[in-house]
């Protein structure tokens, strides 16, 4: 194993910057971006899988391949969830280019993979899109009825495919950070897009699940409400992803306060809220 003392952080960042670099590269097509905006980089999922993997020992192009097709094909997902189906007022062509260009993000992830030859890991992946799509479904179709089962299922829509990163590198003490660490990302991005626009398909979902009526009817009080209940959501999975920090030996610092970096922007769109209600 790789010791992820000295040299290790820059190593986890070098990579981290080369990882972003072929991933722009890879998906700047003129065409695709006639249909729909460059997709973003998710830099701190590949940051954490980086890290994850340099910890394993694994040669850095095998971690640079390995990691630019979990984020591809994590593209590929998160762009076929704009084509609402029930946006009437999203033209059809529209809703059929942003398909194809989810599918040109897949084709990239295939490509990757398979010239390294490395049916294995696209088999792992497999089961996480499949995983993924499953909990897609059960959070359409409102198939909770707790906030424990609500977190559940945006956890393994987020993390999935991560989480079969980690068991293909044989890394089941990552599991729990990453999986968190992801989820507490998502779900604090979007409590900022609730808080800045109104505009939030997770955030909408969760007021749903604490008052069943529509959350326009909901008055201040049950909007403060639903507010403290998704903060201490929020800080009972930062509690989690800080446990799960403790579970992985010889973590080297610097990784662990990229981590911590990243709980603290909690407080930071909390006061952001204050000032602007």
């Amino acid at each position: 194993m790789v010791g992820m003392k000295g040299d290790g952080m820059s190593i986890i960042h070098r990579l981290t910057t080369e990882i972003k670099e072929q991933f722009i590269e890879k998906t700047n097509d003129s065409f695709v971006q006639s249909i729909i905006n460059h997709p973003a980089f998710n830099e701190e999922a590949a940051y954490i899988l980086t890290a994850c993997l340099v910890s394993k020992g694994f040669p850095e192009e095998e971690i640079q391949y390995k990691i630019l097709a979990t984020l591809l094909i994590q593209t590929a997902l998160n762009t076929h969830d704009q084509v609402g189906n029930e946006d009437e007022l999203q033209p059809l062509i529209n809703k059929q280019l942003t398909v194809l260009a989810g599918d040109f993000y897949s084709g990239l992830y295939y490509k990757i993979l398979a010239d390294q030859n490395d049916i294995g890991f696209i088999r792992m992946i497999a089961k996480g899109t499949q995983e993924v799509n499953e909990n897609k479904i059960r959070f359409i179709q409102m198939d909770y009825n707790h906030i424990d089962e609500f977190i559940d299922i945006i956890r393994n829509i987020e993390t999935s495919i991560a989480q079969k990163v980690c068991d293909f590198v044989q890394a089941a003490p990552w599991k729990p950070l990453i999986s968190n660490l992801l989820l507490f990302i998502r779900l604090l991005t979007e409590k900022r897009n609730w808080v800045h626009s109104q505009i939030s398909t997770i955030f909408d979902s969760f007021r749903k699940l604490l008052f069943s009526m529509e959350t326009s009817q909901l008055t201040q009080h049950q909007d403060k409400y639903v507010l403290d209940a998704y903060d201490r959501m929020l800080t009972n999975v930062q509690k989690l992803v800080e446990a799960g920090l403790k579970q992985i030996p010889n973590l080297d610092k610097d990784v662990v306060q990229k981590v911590q970096s990243i709980l603290c922007l909690h407080e930071g769109v909390t006061i952001s809220f204050v000032e602007e209600g």
